[in-house]
Order: C-alpha cells, then structure tokens, then sequence
C-alpha cells in the first residue's frame, strides 16, 4: 500500500523546483522584515520553537501534507453535498450534526460548538428552518429564549449525509489494515487537541474563533 504523502503531497525539499505562489516558507523562522510591524496577528511574528519534537523537515512535510489534504477536502465538499438528495449547503450539514449528537441548543450555544459566528449561524439556521429541517421550540427554562431541535426530516437528512460519506470513506479506505485506520484516528484527534490548545494560546480566549469548516 503507498504511503498517505505519496498521494497527498510532494515532499517539500529545497531542490524541487516550486512555483513562485508555492515556495515553501521555513517551519521555524521568519524574516522580521516578512511581518508588518503594526501587526498584532501573533502568525506574523518570528516565533523561538523550544528545542525536541520532529525535526525541521518532518513538521514542513507535514503542513504541506495537511494544506494538500485541506484542499481536497474543499473541492470535495460540494461534490459531497450534491450526492445526496436533499440540497442543503454544507455549512448546514455542521448546524444539522450538531444538532444530531447535542440535542435542542440555543442559537448562542450552537454558534460557539461550532466555532462560528452568531450572525453567521443565525443565517445558517434561518435556511435550514425555511426547509423543514429544524424549527424553533421554546426554551422550557427561560421563556424569552428558543431552542433549535432538529425535525424528524432533519435526522433523516442527518443519517442520509453519516451514510454518504461513510460509504465513501470505507471505498477509500479500502486498502488500509484497521490498525492503520485506528493508529491514523487516534493521531487525527491527537493533532486536534494540539492544534485547538496551541490555537487558544496563540488568539487567547476571548478572540473571535473561526468559521466552521467541517462536521461531525
């Protein structure tokens, strides 16, 4: 079986010869002059990485593997969503799933488990109500608030996109050992816990958290 980077990405090495708008940029520096000096993003900043982990080359080939992968994963979205019957945008596939595995929430409540805008969600959830796939019940706990509960064509649409894009991920997968797929799940929600506490450290909790890009 190839190995994921022969099909996602070339590794990124000095001697290849790159396109100007996909040079690599080195994974642990930064020129002082790159970064504007009224920036106040901390990615702008020359960064001192403290010493261990993977070498230079590894983390460079790994980003490169992941940006790869982050584009595919964009294209694929709206073929994704054209394969099943219901034509609903995939920003309300993440509402729709978390919805699914949550339960009733408030408009604020799904905004934030989302990591997505409020005005953002309002929109999401407006057109999804339009279509009959959530609607609006009254909060039992506080009678000026409303709860988004997803209808019983809601869970169908849910189940009918679990089971899309399960069928497509097995036929993909098929070539893997269950070790391979289990030792790249565990690494998968590794990666995330790192990415999402480096992410807090880097923006602090109060800066806004970015759009949603994918679901349950």
């Amino acid at each position: 079986m190839n190995h994921p980077k022969d099909f996602l990405v070339t590794s990124v090495r000095p001697d290849l010869d790159y396109p100007p708008a996909q040079q690599p940029v080195s994974a642990y520096s930064a020129s002082p002059d790159s970064a504007s000096p009224d920036s106040g993003s901390p990615f702008t900043r020359p960064i001192e990485v403290p010493p261990g982990g993977p070498s230079e080359a590894d983390v460079r080939e790994l980003g490169a593997s992941i940006a790869s992968l982050m584009r595919s994963f964009h294209r694929a979205k709206a073929q994704f969503v054209a394969a099943t019957e219901h034509d609903v945008a995939w920003s309300a596939h993440v509402v729709l799933a978390r919805l699914a595995t949550e339960g009733p929430l408030r408009a604020g409540e799904l905004a934030e488990l989302i990591q997505s805008d409020p005005s953002t969600v309002s929109r999401q959830v407006a057109s999804i109500v339009k279509a009959g796939l959530v609607k609006r019940e009254a909060d039992p706990d506080d009678g000026r608030a409303s709860l988004l509960v997803l209808t019983e064509e809601g869970r169908r649409v849910y189940r009918q996109q679990l089971d899309v894009r399960s069928r497509h991920m097995a036929t993909m997968l098929r070539d893997w050992s269950e070790q391979d797929c289990r030792q790249l799940t565990f690494l998968l929600a590794r990666l995330t816990v790192d990415f999402e506490k480096y992410r807090s450290e880097m923006y602090g909790a109060a800066s806004p958290a970015p759009a949603a890009g994918g679901g349950s």
